[in-house]
């Protein structure tokens, strides 16, 4: 996902009817991470070992990382 998408998924109040403690791994790209924003992100899913942020990487290389 996107940093931008991202945001808006930790600002909908739906958010905290659902639970992500199952989620494995998560990847951003497209855009820079605020450090603040992967943090809260990682607070909301707690357990997330593998976190990827592929800031300009071509196609290919992202589906060598997953």
């Amino acid at each position: 996902m996107v940093p931008s998408m991202m945001e808006q998924m930790l600002h909908n109040p739906e958010l905290s009817k659902l639970d992500l403690s199952s989620l494995e791994s998560a990847a951003t790209g497209a855009a820079h991470l605020p450090p603040e924003l992967l943090h809260a992100f990682k607070r909301r899913a707690k357990n997330l070992p593998f976190f990827i942020e592929g800031l300009e990487l071509p196609c290919h290389e992202w589906i060598a990382l997953i």
